[in-house]
């Protein structure tokens, strides 16, 4: 979130999606663009899967997300998920198709918009732009999702080698980038946390500390927009109906159906 555009508008950050609402409502008044987002499947699913944490909390995240159970898909909570997005709709602006989320992020930066939902990837935006935590941006969990920490990894990957000299070069890069000051420094830059329990958060920012803290002692989900859920059909048939039903007029209880359906078909 950007500070100074909150403060322009007189809004509040807000905590949960009512308190979001009443933010973007103030923001957008004020000329401002309450929520900038990037127009691609991907960045759609990033948000709808905020919203499932934020007003169903972790149980229905899991029964939706990773359980595929029917009646979570078919439930209340899932149609309020999808009228809670079409009311977000209303926030963002029409030049959203297409847009990078980088190009979303300067969006921010730049103070055309107050807020993002993104992965901390974007912190490594703003510490390129020089831009400092606590004073030009804020990183905040979504609306509702408190001490929840919405995991997505990234990995380095080797393929399978023969020679006693390539396996010893893997080896050697696997155990560097395992090395605590290595784990450090990427993750300085990059804007994430690292993959070792015993880095101490004291040399990170606030955001960092504030990641490490709730992924240590928070509840961890897996990003179902990022890949770390199910099958690529199934993370497909999600994606199709949240960007169908974000970009038409498609009501609340049809894409409910139409997901459902998607599901079981991919299953």
């Amino acid at each position: 979130a950007n500070p100074e555009v909150f403060h322009k508008a007189n809004a509040e950050i807000p905590n949960t999606w009512e308190e979001f609402f009443t933010a973007a409502e103030k923001i957008q008044k004020a000329g401002f663009i309450p929520l900038a987002l990037g127009g691609e499947a991907w960045q759609e699913s990033e948000v709808f899967e905020a919203v499932l944490l934020g007003i169903g909390g972790v149980d229905f995240y899991q029964k939706v997300m990773i359980d595929q159970d029917p009646q979570a898909l078919d439930s209340s909570l899932m149609i309020k998920a999808f009228q809670t997005m079409r009311k977000i709709k209303k926030y963002v602006d029409l030049d959203t198709p297409g847009r990078s989320w980088d190009e979303a992020t300067a969006m921010v930066m730049n103070g055309t918009a107050a807020m993002q939902i993104m992965g901390d990837w974007v912190k490594g935006e703003f510490l390129a732009a020089n831009k400092k935590p606590d004073r030009d941006f804020l990183c905040l969990p979504s609306p509702g999702s408190h001490d929840i920490f919405l995991v997505a990894t990234d990995a380095f990957a080797m393929f399978k080698v023969r020679g006693q000299e390539a396996q010893t070069a893997q080896k050697i890069l696997a155990t560097t980038l395992m090395k605590p000051d290595v784990q450090q420094q990427f993750n300085l830059h990059k804007g994430s946390i690292p993959a070792r329990f015993d880095i101490s958060p004291e040399n990170f920012d606030s955001c960092g500390r504030k990641a490490m803290e709730v992924f240590n002692h928070g509840t961890i989900v897996p990003s179902f927009a990022c890949a770390q859920v199910t099958s690529p059909e199934i993370e497909k048939a999600f994606m199709d109906i949240i960007t169908s039903h974000f970009n038409s007029n498609m009501s609340a209880d049809a894409a409910t159906r139409k997901l459902k359906a998607s599901i079981r078909a991919a299953q």
